[in-house]
């Protein structure tokens, strides 16, 4: 299965005080930026890129409109 054959790709960064979202759709040689996103969240939720308040970063998550899918490649 190859980099954003079919599907696009996204990047996270949960960071003190924001989580930011990229997505990418091409392939690995040739990618563009189809989106990207910021949302701010309290400094204490997310310390040194480790969430330490589950329940606020959820609840900045959802701000995002973003549906999660799980699907395991086989």
């Amino acid at each position: 299965m190859g980099l954003l054959k079919s599907t696009p790709a996204v990047g996270l960064e949960f960071d003190t005080g924001a989580i930011r979202a990229v997505q990418l759709r091409g392939t690995a040689r040739s990618a563009s930026i189809e989106a990207i996103a910021k949302v701010s969240i309290p400094e204490e939720a997310v310390i040194e890129g480790v969430i330490i308040d589950t329940e606020r970063v959820a609840v900045a998550w959802r701000t995002f409109g973003v549906h999660i899918r799980s699907k395991v490649a086989k």
